[in-house]
């Protein structure tokens, strides 16, 4: 590795590859509302004060729900006092406010705690779950500007193709907050994700397509920006959003009601809802069960709703098994963004949550959103990837055939999200003013390269909105 706190990006482009479920594919170019507007405040940067203990877990994501017993501190919100003795804010103040800067303090035991997470990484099977290390967490609070100590957490490298090939100056990171305590949350997250550079050098893709999806009316995991320490060293700046498949965000955004199935694709097959037979485990790589959400749950709800999508009935079933409205809206969010990754799209990193109201489905690892480098087409009706151009979401083709005038007129409200002289540039400009000073600090940004990347995002929309508009109306 390089320097203390510094990634050696030649080290990466020659470390394991591995595949999880943040990450889908090499992303080889960096190309490309009524969103709140930011003024945020800047936390100073505290050196850590306790050094974890640093053994790794064993452990994965796809145990969510597990933790072992263990003393970790002061636990968030599971009855929790910060360092002055007074109770921390309400939950999701502190750490979901777009008006504020928190600072996540890692410390590993180890000075040379790259290695350890490399280390931790199955080098001969990229769609393995890779293990948590451990880490000592605290929190620095932007609301009341206290800190948190949460004690021993788990964290692992996140990202795919970026760990392959080195295309990034520093990778992404998992905090599981519930690794060795059952149940202990941040501010009512479990699991935080931490995003580099991989696929979105701005900082800004997924966190505008977040803001845009959320405007919208989709449940969309919420996000923000945070400063970043290691074993005392900055890190720089790093976007962050929350888990979007466990139980805490099932509480947050559902009531904590309801089944949830998350629909990855590069690491089993893409989610086009075709019928693959009767039997839960079918669909069983396609459509993981999360949360508390058991297998057999797809025979009364998933399975039913992927035999109307195959059949003839469509039209007559649909509105039987899924919120017609809201799944035209991620249609079109899907299309207009555009995003390549979505379940319209490509069928890939998707979740499906059934409620009362049927299922709904939302996104996440939206890196490639504001962008068409990727795109085989630009048209409101088929945007796929270059590497799966004929990718067809049964769901996706019925709406946007049965429900053609719906569909059309959703995509012009949500184009109205994604104006480049509208809503889009404005949050884009508020972005960048935030951002800046702390990408010019940053030890892994080139500023100059982040300016004209972030330049790009509003050049792509600038050229695609009248398009994108024009078609939506001429199918009215």
């Amino acid at each position: 590795m390089g320097a203390a706190g510094s990634w050696d990006v030649g080290e990466v482009a020659n470390g394991p590859g591995g595949c999880d479920d943040d990450g889908m594919h090499p992303h080889p170019h960096e190309r490309s509302p009524r969103l709140l507007a930011v003024a945020l405040a800047v936390v100073a940067l505290g050196a850590c004060t306790a050094r974890g203990q640093g053994s790794q877990g064993t452990d994965s994501d796809s145990d969510s729900d597990s933790g072992a017993a263990g003393d970790s501190g002061t636990t968030g919100d599971s009855g929790a006092q910060d360092d002055t003795g007074d109770e921390p804010p309400a939950a999701g103040e502190a750490l979901w406010d777009p008006n504020g800067l928190p600072e996540f303090q890692l410390e590993f035991a180890e000075d040379n705690w790259q290695d350890t997470l490399w280390a931790a990484i199955d080098k001969d099977d990229e769609c393995a779950d890779r293990p948590y290390v451990e880490a000592g967490l605290r929190f620095v609070n932007p609301v009341d500007g206290s800190t948190e100590d949460m004690g021993q957490i788990g964290v692992r490298l996140r990202g795919h193709s970026g760990l392959q090939e080195g295309e990034y100056e520093r990778p992404g990171f998992k905090l599981k907050l519930h690794h060795l305590t059952a149940g202990q949350e941040l501010h009512d997250a479990e699991r935080i994700n931490l995003l580099g550079t991989e696929g979105d050098y701005s900082l800004m893709r997924e966190h505008l397509a977040l803001m845009v999806s959320r405007e919208a009316g989709l449940p969309a995991p919420r996000n923000a920006f945070a400063l970043l320490s290691v074993n005392g060293e900055p890190q720089g700046l790093y976007p962050y959003t929350e888990e979007p498949d466990d139980d805490a965000y099932v509480d947050a955004h559902f009531d904590g009601e309801g089944s949830l199935y998350k629909a990855s694709g590069y690491c089993g097959a893409a989610g086009d809802f075709a019928w693959l037979g009767d039997e839960p485990d079918d669909y069983a790589a396609t459509y993981e069960p999360k949360g508390d959400t058991q297998l057999e749950a797809m025979e009364t709800d998933l399975i039913p709703l992927i035999a109307c999508a195959s059949s003839d009935e469509v039209v007559e079933c649909l509105p039987e098994h899924i919120d017609v409205d809201s799944w035209l809206t991620a249609t079109a969010v899907d299309m207009v963004l555009p995003d390549v990754d979505g379940m319209a799209s490509s069928g890939q990193n998707f979740m499906l949550h059934h409620g009362d109201g049927g299922f709904v489905t939302y996104r996440w690892d939206l890196d490639q959103a504001l962008t068409v480098y990727n795109a085989s087409s630009e048209s409101i009706f088929d945007v796929h990837p270059t590497w799966n151009a004929d990718f067809e979401s049964l769901i996706a083709e019925a709406l946007m055939t049965h429900w053609r005038e719906d569909y059309c007129t959703e995509v012009l409200r949500v184009a109205e999200l994604v104006d480049p002289d509208g809503l889009l540039g404005e949050a884009v400009e508020d972005r960048r003013a935030f951002l800046a000073a702390h990408i010019e600090a940053d030890p892994f940004i080139d500023a100059e390269r982040w300016g004209w990347i972030v330049d790009d995002i509003l050049d792509v929309a600038r050229e695609r909105h009248p398009a994108v508009v024009a078609e939506a109306q001429a199918c009215l």
